[in-house]
């Protein structure tokens, strides 16, 4: 029988044996083992696209999508909505940013809708506007009421940072009961308009510099300790900034278009050598960059999340492993997988926990302390199936029976006779990224136009018997579109191309691709830069123009000349007006009513009008449609000629998949009259490919 002695000298060893063993898995789980679990809308997510995350003091996760707010108590999800801002007309429900302040208030910023703040006490959220600062400040409130809210940040003193995409950054001083003593906007405004504009990111460090990331004055600082408040440009002030984040260590780490920059804490204290340490891989345009408590570090793209393991921290390198990232992107045989490739933002919680939120997959999460579970990763290259699972847009060729589908990996066509599959544009293994294709248009004369988010516009044409690819980026008129989105393609009756940018207004071509002309806010009529949609209506040889931000247009074109006939907009005392001003997708119907979707306000309708007819009485009921087992608020339209229409459909609808030309996956749709996004395909698209190929058993 064994001494106690013995015992005395091996209980010591074999307890710091098991400590170790117990704790190994949390230090040393590689990337390439992590385990992502999903909070989508089959968990009761109130939309498809996560956008921020973040923890409050009570523990609970607080998730900002496309469609409200979200609160997660590790069970359940319970949702919440903001009101449309009366002011622009714009809904509250894009959520950018969520934020617990340094004294515990919860901030949520806002899609043109300026800050929210949560009431605990009532548990509900107010908008914070004009009413809540003193009067001196109430302008600026209104302004900063109406701004697109991108980032928020607090300092020591207890102050709210706000950063905004066309307003600059405001500044929230409060007193001792937590309300508004002192608004401010920095740096003040020149010649009406904001020095400091497209503010991707805010960081105040140990000591008190606020570091502003923007995309037109690459990085910025302002000195918060000073009374002055004076805003400092850095030797990147021309270096667009994507993605900013201020780890535990006081490292800043700087997302450019496609590469990462880390700067030691010594360096940022003194403001030197900012670019001196770019990590070497190039990637995809960065959105999201965060140090997790484990030293690893994540980086998610428009295509991809890439990790690091964690290395040697020194003053002089960056502390990782000098190896390649791991990269994740989504793998269908896969259920623990990531299951989206775009990353908007990244975030640990208190129990060592990773959010990620992702477009068209809510939320992603891996616990750094699991023990390994398996290689996830997937291959790029290989297969013979669609290119992306995630289809921005449909187009069907008749005459060569051929399905073209543009992706986030670029186009895929599928010839319906062969079961066959061609790609183009799209990732190889050799190159960062594949192309970001938004839409696909054939002209009349055969030739097909791509257009893409961030890789211009792209033609695919005959020449010689062999297939040609031209792409355009700098159009003649300066206009750049390699940074563009470009998010539909149209053909009028003269056979002139016209794309629709979210950003540069519209662009039109001839149909052989010569650029004839732009037209914006600064040398047109129309009153917005910035469209969702485009729509030919051959019967009343018109052209249907939604925007982000000024309703539905009715356009006209006579030679080079584009005529606004009429602006359709949100109006808070008028009721048969549009609910919004953000309106996105269009469809023609069999009767040649024009149906318009928005984004916060449901569908609209405007039935055919004979001449003569007074215009269009809008009216709001709630349709049914039985064998869908759905039911949505919807708008029906009367002109005093012919029955009013009804249409209803439900958020998710089977869509076969093709493979080898065997039906047999879903694709979820989201319903159009809801709330699709930037980040969605319109379902437009959607319902042509389910009267393509309707599902077995779904005739509706």
């Amino acid at each position: 029988m064994p001494s106690p002695l013995l015992f005395q000298r091996i209980l010591p060893v074999l307890l710091l044996w098991l400590l170790r063993a117990g704790y190994s898995p949390a230090q040393n789980i590689a990337p390439r083992d992590f385990r992502f679990e999903h909070l989508t809308v089959d968990q009761g997510l109130s939309h498809s696209d996560g956008m921020a995350v973040t923890q409050d003091r009570a523990g609970f996760i607080w998730v900002g999508t496309n469609r409200g707010l979200d609160r997660y108590d590790g069970y359940s999800l319970k949702q919440y909505s903001l009101p449309v801002n009366p002011r622009n007309g714009i809904s509250g429900n894009r959520i950018k940013v969520v934020y617990v302040g340094v004294d515990g208030r919860l901030w949520v910023g806002t899609e043109r809708a300026g800050l929210s703040l949560y009431d605990a006490a009532h548990d509900t959220f107010f908008s914070f506007d004009e009413r809540h600062v003193p009067a001196a400040y109430q302008a600026l409130a209104q302004q900063l009421a109406q701004s697109d809210v991108s980032a928020l940040a607090s300092d020591s003193l207890g102050r709210l940072w706000v950063g905004t995409i066309n307003e600059g950054v405001f500044l929230l001083t409060f007193d001792r009961q937590g309300r508004v003593r002192q608004l401010q906007q920095l740096p003040p405004r020149v010649n009406g308009r904001a020095s400091l504009s497209r503010v991707t990111g805010l960081a105040v460090d140990p000591e008190g510099k606020v570091w502003v990331g923007t995309l037109d004055a690459g990085l910025q600082v302002i000195r918060a300790t000073e009374a002055a408040l004076p805003v400092q440009s850095t030797p990147l002030a021309a270096t667009p900034i994507r993605a900013l984040h201020l780890d535990r260590r006081g490292d800043l780490w700087l997302g450019t278009d496609h590469q990462v920059l880390w700067v030691g804490a010594a360096n940022r204290r003194t403001m030197r050598e900012l670019a001196a340490h770019p990590l070497p891989q190039q990637f995809p345009i960065l959105q999201s960059i965060f140090l997790d408590s484990m030293g690893q570090l994540w980086v998610g793209t428009t295509y991809g999340l890439y990790v690091w393991q964690a290395g040697v921290v020194t003053a002089g390198t960056p502390p990782l492993r000098p190896t390649a990232p791991t990269l994740f992107l989504p793998q269908d045989d896969e259920s623990f997988s990531i299951n989206s490739e775009r990353i908007h933002q990244i975030f640990e919680d208190r129990n060592q926990i990773i959010w990620l939120c992702a477009s068209a997959g809510g939320l992603n999460k891996v616990d750094l302390r699991q023990k390994p579970f398996g290689l996830i990763r997937q291959r790029l290259t290989g297969r013979l199936a669609l290119s992306n699972n995630y289809i921005n847009a449909i187009y069907k060729d008749e005459a060569r029976n051929t399905l073209w589908f543009g992706s986030r990996n670029g186009v895929t066509s599928y010839d319906l006779a062969q079961h066959t599959y061609r790609h183009y544009l799209n990732q190889l293994e050799s190159s960062p990224r594949g192309v970001d294709v938004s839409a696909v248009f054939q002209a009349r004369n055969g030739m097909l136009w791509f257009g893409t988010r961030a890789d211009g516009l792209v033609t695919l044409s005959q020449l010689g018997g062999r297939e040609q690819l031209t792409t355009y980026t700098q159009l003649a008129d300066g206009t750049d579109l390699s940074a563009e989105s470009i998010e539909r393609i149209v053909q009028d009756r003269d056979g002139t191309i016209w794309a629709a940018t979210f950003t540069t207004g519209l662009h039109r071509f001839s149909a052989t691709g010569q650029h004839l002309g732009s037209y914006r806010t600064d040398n047109s009529a129309l009153p917005s830069d910035q469209f969702t949609f485009l729509l030919f209506d051959p019967q009343r040889d018109v052209m249907w123009a939604s925007t982000r931000d000024a309703g539905l247009l009715k356009l006209r074109v006579r030679g080079d000349s584009l005529q606004v006939l009429a602006q359709y907009q949100y109006g808070p005392k008028r009721p048969n007006s549009l609910r919004v001003n953000y309106v996105w997708p269009l469809l023609l119907d069999e009767r040649g009513a024009l149906w318009i979707g928005t984004i916060g306000g449901g569908c609209t309708s405007c039935a055919p009008m004979r001449r003569g007819a007074k215009p269009c009485t809008i009216t709001t009921r709630s349709c049914r449609k039985a064998t869908w087992k759905a039911s949505w608020p919807m708008t029906r339209a009367t002109s005093g000629s012919g029955a009013p229409a009804c249409i209803a459909s439900p958020q998710y609808r089977p869509v076969p998949a093709l493979r080898r030309g065997r039906w047999a996956a879903k694709q979820r749709l989201q319903d159009w009259c809801r709330h699709p996004g930037p980040g969605w395909h319109p379902v437009f698209w959607g319902h042509q490919w389910h009267q393509l190929f309707p599902a077995p058993g779904n005739s509706g």
